[in-house]
């Protein structure tokens, strides 16, 4: 039997304009696929939304930041304040990927590979060389 690398799991979520986002639909685009799970009230989640965000911009990669358990209000006013635009913001009321990741806190971050497999997994706060050894890979 061959070890699998645990696929995007079988969620579906809400993005802030209220559509459903079934993840792992995403791995369709061919795109290297970064989920980053946040909350407003974490400071090293608000430090590295910047870094995402321009991440985000890049060919060939799909940035979905998951807000853990917050109302739709605080998630919208807080990436409209800070002028950050991402394709995928998407809301998970009941942290049900906290849970499937087993994320020990905020924020964690998972790398999938274009075909939905997890490739690694990072606990805290990103910093610009870490994403970048990611992408290198």
């Amino acid at each position: 039997m061959t070890l699998r690398l645990t696929p995007l799991p079988e969620v579906t979520l809400e993005d802030v304009e209220g559509n459903q986002v079934h993840l792992p639909s995403l791995a369709e685009n061919g795109d290297l696929i970064i989920v980053n799970l946040w909350a407003t009230w974490c400071p090293p989640c608000l430090r590295e939304m910047p870094l995402l965000e321009e991440t985000a911009q890049r060919e060939g990669i799909s940035v979905v930041v998951v807000n853990q358990g917050e109302d739709l209000l605080p998630i919208v006013r807080y990436l409209d304040e800070q002028q950050l635009e991402f394709r995928y913001a998407l809301r998970d009321p009941s942290q049900q990927l906290m849970a499937l990741f087993k994320a020990p806190g905020l924020p964690t971050t998972v790398l999938f590979d274009d075909q939905g497999n997890t490739l690694d997994v990072h606990v805290g706060e990103l910093t610009r060389a870490h994403l970048d050894r990611w992408l290198q890979d």
